[in-house]
């Protein structure tokens, strides 16, 4: 049911997939597994998967189902390349027999200025009050610009702390790690 044909969405946002399962056999249950597996068409491979557990749909009725599939915030998406979304179902166990598929073309944006936290870190992890600690955070710029002037903030309020990195460039596609 959702997404649509065409929709559009962005390197990183999540896209809410929800459907329904309908079972035809008046004599069987199954035990159903839904896979919904974003695919790039011009690389010929799966960008990202993602699997609701099997769930059991009663003879001659219909479940609905929720899925949230995160499109990476992966530099090496080329947002011209064509994007298909398929949400697969099937009988657990026995695929091969009771299996059945929906497709969909998706398109994916970059936005022209987007810069993404891959991790944080602490060093030590448990700590004192009194303690020193360094924080590595890693970023990546996930827009389609070079990015000039980036600067990390990093705070926690109810200890009173707020940290910035130096400023720092940032080419397009790139990453950077950053001490604080």
């Amino acid at each position: 049911d959702n997404p649509d044909d065409g929709d559009d969405f962005k390197i990183g946002e999540d896209m809410d997939i929800d459907g329904t399962v309908e079972n035809h056999d008046n004599n069987n249950d199954f035990d159903v597994v839904i896979e919904a597996i974003l695919y790039n068409m011009d690389q010929d491979e799966e960008v990202e998967t993602v699997e609701l557990e099997s769930q059991n749909i009663q003879e001659d009725s219909d479940e609905s189902y929720d899925l949230t599939l995160t499109i990476p915030e992966d530099s090496d998406l080329d947002t011209d390349d064509t994007f298909l979304l398929f949400v697969k179902a099937y009988d657990d166990g026995n695929e091969d027999e009771n299996c059945n598929y929906e497709q969909i073309e998706v398109d994916l944006e970059r936005d022209t200025h987007s810069v993404a936290v891959t991790e944080l870190s602490a060093n030590p992890s448990i700590v004192s009050c009194g303690d020193s600690v360094s924080f590595t955070v890693d970023v990546q710029n996930i827009g389609e610009k070079d990015e000039d002037d980036v600067r990390v903030k990093l705070l926690q309020p109810e200890l009173g702390m707020t940290l910035f990195s130096d400023t720092f460039k940032l080419d397009k596609f790139s990453d950077r790690d950053n001490d604080a």
